[in-house]
């Protein structure tokens, strides 16, 4: 008797549990490491559960749930504590399968995110990346078109190559302080994730990203190779003599299509590394030879000095005269530079749009040139040679 109560009491639980199991049927299962297990079930979630890294997947290779129909059904990740890497291109080119992917779960116990892991997902919008991740790999979120919010943790020591080429990537909150942020190697093309408003920790608010007016044009600057990394920053402030000579040397390299040293060949320039006493910048004399910047006297060069809005006009001149434009003969209608030693120098990059004024006639030609002003200015200049 005692035995049929215990089998009608095991039927009752099997037919009281059996609705739930089937309300949510598994679409497919299997293995994705060493000791990890996926699970995709029909309302949309996949989730990785187990110990240790996930498998990495080569481009040659794809994570078995990418190679189901029933992908293109997917609507959340949930990767489970315990998951230690998450791995390789794990969910990359998901855009194509499914566009509708709009929810990422990572759990505290992943130390690091492999390359291409979650590149082209288009329906994230935000992503929180916890802390204990320590390492995102190189173009781990690049594409992720639709991506506007991003939290990172304060464990995080290095970025890979443009792990974040988000182009609409805005705000990003960092646990830690100002002072860790700028201990984190972030490798190149990761300029949508440094020019994005960056909130600490300590609730103290990084303004260092271009202007409004500025940003895109700035943003294009960079994909051009106009900017060299180290000046991927304090984008407001005067720009000192020495980055504005690096940038002005990227502007004629690729208005040439040839690096510094064949350019210099081709004109038949000898470089005079004695020129300057107070510089061993190898731009500053190449550009020096080609008589695009000169010094201040007695052999100085003066690299920390700032310049002014009129002497980047006579700089972008000089670029356009070594590359065999003729810039003489244009006129432009500012007020403020009659008299000016300046004013012969406005009139071709005024007329071509490269040199725009502050409003009713005026162009301040004595006011400090920016950062975001002398790379906004580079790059409507080789826009412009480019065109020729």
């Amino acid at each position: 008797m005692r035995r049929i109560y215990t089998f009608m009491l095991a039927l009752i639980l099997c037919l009281v549990l059996a609705p739930q199991t089937y309300a949510l049927g598994v679409t497919g299962s299997g293995s994705c490491g060493e000791n990890a297990t996926w699970t995709l079930t029909d309302d949309g979630t996949l989730t990785i559960s187990g110990q240790g890294p996930m498998e990495d997947y080569t481009s040659s290779s794809l994570a078995p749930w990418l190679k189901l129909k029933d992908t293109t059904k997917v609507k959340t990740v949930i990767i489970e504590n315990g998951i230690t890497h998450i791995g390789d291109r794990s969910f990359y080119f998901m855009w194509h399968n499914n566009p509708y992917l709009t929810s990422v779960e990572i759990p505290s116990s992943v130390q690091t995110i492999g390359k291409f892991a979650f590149g082209s997902c288009d329906g994230l919008t935000n992503v929180v990346i916890p802390e204990g991740v320590t390492s995102i790999g190189e173009q781990a979120f690049i594409y992720c078109r639709y991506l506007t919010s991003l939290s990172l943790p304060s464990t995080l020591t290095s970025v890979g190559d443009a792990a974040f080429a988000c182009e609409n990537l805005e705000s990003v909150y960092y646990a830690g302080s100002a002072e860790q942020w700028e201990n984190i190697v972030f490798e190149k093309n990761n300029h949508f994730l440094l020019m994005s408003t960056i909130h600490y920790g300590d609730t103290t608010v990084n303004e260092d990203h271009p202007s409004d007016w500025a940003r895109d044009e700035v943003i294009a600057a960079i994909a051009s190779h106009l900017v060299p990394e180290s000046e991927q920053k304090n984008y407001k402030q005067p720009i000192t003599r020495g980055k504005v000579t690096a940038i002005i040397v990227r502007l004629l390299e690729e208005s040439y299509g040839k690096p510094i040293s064949d350019i210099l060949v081709d004109k038949n320039v000898t470089v005079n590394p004695q020129a300057f006493t107070d510089t061993d910048d190898p731009n500053v004399f190449a550009a020096n030879a080609l008589g695009i910047i000169n010094g201040i006297g007695n052999n100085q060069f003066y690299p920390d000095g700032t310049l002014t809005r009129a002497q980047i006009a006579a700089l972008v001149n000089r670029v356009a005269n070594v590359v065999g434009v003729n810039t003489s003969g244009y006129t432009h209608n500012f007020t403020d530079v009659i008299g000016h030693w300046s004013s012969p120098e406005l009139g071709w990059p005024s007329q071509t749009g490269i040199l725009k004024g502050v409003g009713n006639n005026l162009f301040n030609p004595n006011g400090p040139l920016t950062t975001e002003q002398a790379i906004v200015t580079a790059y409507r200049a080789l826009q412009v040679l480019k065109n020729r």
